[in-house]
């Protein structure tokens, strides 16, 4: 089966999923969730900040150490007991200035559209 075709199926299963488990939760989860979500708390601007202010984390990297402190001080502030542990033998990991670029067209692109009367409409792009 073509990578295409299965995650076409892939997601047609996964709303399908969505769809049926949103008619199963409670009132009580669905309370829950919209707390989470629109309550006075601070987590989506929690993940904001992670998302926006440090990036990426990946293991190793300087962001990561710096979200980790971020988030061991924001804990603090709010009274927890926190604390942090190291991981020995972690690597180092800092990007360097490598790039690419796209030198050739693999194939031409086909768009299909809606007020279209059914004929294939080739777009050439010129890069």
């Amino acid at each position: 089966m073509r990578s295409a075709e299965l995650a076409v199926q892939h997601l047609i299963l996964l709303v399908s999923f969505t769809s049926a488990l949103d008619k199963e939760l409670t009132i009580s989860s669905k309370l829950l969730l919209d707390e989470i979500v629109y309550g006075p708390d601070d987590s989506i601007n929690w993940l904001a900040v992670l998302c926006d202010d440090f990036g990426p984390r990946k293991t190793g990297s300087y962001a990561l150490e710096e979200a980790i402190d971020w988030v061991v001080k924001s804990l603090r502030s709010d009274g927890l007991r926190v604390h942090a542990e190291p991981v020995p033998m972690l690597p180092n990991w800092t990007r360097g200035d490598d790039s690419a670029y796209v030198i050739a067209v693999a194939h031409e692109l086909e768009f299909g559209f809606d007020f279209a009367p059914g004929e294939k409409v080739s777009v050439h792009l010129s890069l």
